[in-house]
């Protein structure tokens, strides 16, 4: 990327222009993001290798005791049956 760079003195008697160009980029140091994706895909690698095989090898804690509320069975005068909680 290039800028125009212009200088004048007072009083304006001359003026020079040049062109000057962007200072290169800097790269920076690569090396903890190339260490820090390393550990990632290698902590990534051994929880693959932790799977269950098997279903049976799943261990789940038992399940909570179910009681559904009882309803209250009414049937109208026209036949329809209406279950009220």
């Amino acid at each position: 990327m290039n800028f125009l760079v212009t200088s004048c003195q007072l009083p304006v008697t001359s003026c020079q222009l040049s062109v000057a160009s962007a200072p290169p980029r800097a790269t920076g140091n690569r090396q903890p993001a190339t260490l820090l994706f390393a550990l990632f895909t290698l902590l990534l690698a051994t929880t693959a290798f932790a799977q269950a095989t098997d279903y049976r090898d799943i261990k789940t804690p038992p399940l909570r005791a179910f009681n559904p509320p009882t309803a209250k069975r009414i049937q109208l005068d026209n036949g329809m049956v209406i279950f009220l909680m």
